[in-house]
């Protein structure tokens, strides 16, 4: 009952080295001029935490076989975990379509803000570290609030800013605003990223658990791409319709979301488990 809280806190997480890494690597780049030896230290930190881990024991959930599986069976296990679920059906709809339409955007960031106003470094600087730095705060917020009862309509919530920010990027006056988009992007972005993995642990049987997990990353990384081949295309004309591009993802993004809220079935956090009864006395000898 605590697994959004728990996954808010690793998005945080994730989130602060994705913003100090690449600043810790400018340092060692300036300090040492050398890119072997940093390689080397990646090599020595990898070191380090397997030794970590290694000693871990990972115990196998129940039902879980011991014998070494296919892995195309256990795709289609996972696939039939997935169909058999309403939650999880919409879920991995949810997530496929808003990601197809919104990552190409959040990827095309670079071109939108050189062909409409410069492309200057700190401006590219800018959307990174308000999407980023945002995206901390969100996540730390959503760790201590634990989200609503109703995952699934967090979810929506979340799916349907992200398209509606996507059109007011396209609307965008200026780059300031554009920027303070992105923080908006990242605010509301554990609500689905981080939710949607929740929903999947909390409604999917243990012993299935990774091959949906994996199903749901798959969907996930072949979003993007999908998208860019439709989208790039226009972005490579003489002069790309840049909002235009924008507008019609960010309403297609809410479309997507309209239709998935549509008899969508809820997911309700598990209540908290009760505490255990205190033990009874023996009455003492008299």
């Amino acid at each position: 009952n605590q697994l959004l809280r728990v996954n808010a806190i690793n998005s945080t997480i994730q989130s602060v080295c994705m913003l100090v890494a690449p600043a810790l690597a400018a340092v060692l780049l300036v300090a040492w001029k050398d890119v072997h030896w940093i390689l080397l230290l990646d090599v020595i930190t990898a070191i380090i935490a397997i030794a970590i881990l290694a000693p871990i024991p990972i115990p196998k959930p129940p039902g879980a076989e011991a014998e070494r599986r296919h892995i195309w069976r256990e795709m289609a296990e996972g696939g039939r975990a997935v169909a058999a679920s309403p939650v999880l059906r919409r879920t991995f709809w949810l997530d496929g379509a808003v990601w197809t339409l919104i990552m190409p955007a959040a990827m095309l960031a670079p071109i939108v803000v050189t062909k409409l106003w410069g492309g200057e470094e700190w401006m590219l600087a800018g959307v990174e570290i308000a999407y980023s730095g945002a995206f901390i705060l969100g996540a730390a917020f959503l760790a201590a609030w634990g989200g609503l009862r109703n995952r699934m309509k967090l979810m929506l919530v979340g799916a349907l800013m992200w398209g509606a920010f996507t059109l007011a990027q396209a609307l965008s006056p200026g780059v300031w605003v554009y920027i303070i988009l992105w923080g908006a992007f990242g605010l509301v972005g554990p609500w689905l990223t981080t939710t949607g993995v929740t929903v999947l642990q909390e409604n999917c049987p243990p012993d299935l658990l990774g091959r949906v997990m994996g199903l749901n990353t798959m969907v996930g990384l072949l979003a993007g791409p999908v998208g860019m081949m439709v989208i790039a295309p226009f972005m490579d004309l003489p002069n790309p319709p840049v909002r235009l591009v924008l507008a019609i993802t960010g309403v297609l993004a809410m479309a997507a979301t309209a239709l998935a809220a549509i008899k969508a079935p809820s997911a309700i956090r598990p209540d908290p488990a009760p505490p255990p009864a205190a033990p009874e006395l023996s009455p003492e000898p008299s």
